[in-house]
């Protein structure tokens, strides 16, 4: 097992505004998150500023706040369990630490598309409109925290036990120093119907049907 992952000979999977996804050197169905160089090196210059004392993991909390999330739903709600990617460990690399997570696959077995490049491919149709629907309704009536919500932290996944879906795999968790959205559920509804309502206009914007906002309502 490795206790040690080096990144640069090897090409991402996958890179967005903070971090790099790799693919685990010995389990095909893992993968690896890291922050992107640039923010690592920008925490370690900045280590000195007045504000870090109170937040001293720097950009590395956002793998604390999805550890804790999905440890929080392990012991609260079990069912958001099947619209949140499955975190494995951590696993130290020559980019700092990253998390590990299992990869969410098409029934193809090729990693799960986000929801904008599914709408760019012609694959948003009938069958992944009821499952945005459902991921909604779930999302809604589960006491899951998310701190960002958008088309393309969204895969479309597939699994025997629950065909098709939309699984979150980034943005899960309090970004605030004071948890007021896990201490006033209301507050985290409120959030969360926002954040949906965004991402509704959005998808109703990029696919050319208004009426897509309310045949998505939970």
């Amino acid at each position: 097992m490795t206790r040690y992952f080096v990144t640069k000979d090897r090409t991402p999977l996958a890179e967005g505004r903070v971090r790099r996804i790799y693919r685990h050197p010995d389990h095909g169905s893992w993968l690896v998150k890291v922050l992107r160089p640039e923010i690592s090196q920008s925490a370690r210059a900045n280590r000195g500023s007045w504000w870090r004392g109170t937040r001293p993991l720097g950009p590395h909390s956002v793998f604390l706040r999805e550890i804790n999330e999905y440890v929080a739903s392990h012991a609260n709600d079990p069912s958001s369990l099947d619209f949140t990617q499955k975190v494995i460990g951590l696993l130290p690399t020559d980019l700092g630490i990253g998390i590990v997570v299992e990869a969410e696959c098409d029934r193809a077995g090729n990693l799960a598309p986000t929801t904008d490049q599914l709408i760019r491919r012609g694959g948003f149709d009938a069958t992944a409109q009821h499952a945005m629907a459902r991921f909604i309704n779930a999302l809604m009536h589960s006491p899951l925290v998310v701190s960002d919500l958008h088309w393309s932290n969204l895969v479309y996944s597939y699994s025997v036990r629950l065909g098709e879906r939309f699984v979150i795999i980034d943005g899960l968790g309090i970004a605030n120093p004071i948890p007021l959205k896990a201490c006033f559920p209301i507050l985290n509804r409120r959030s969360k119907q926002a954040r949906i309502d965004r991402l509704k206009q959005t998808l109703a914007r990029e696919l050319g049907l208004e009426s897509l906002i309310e045949e998505l309502r939970p």
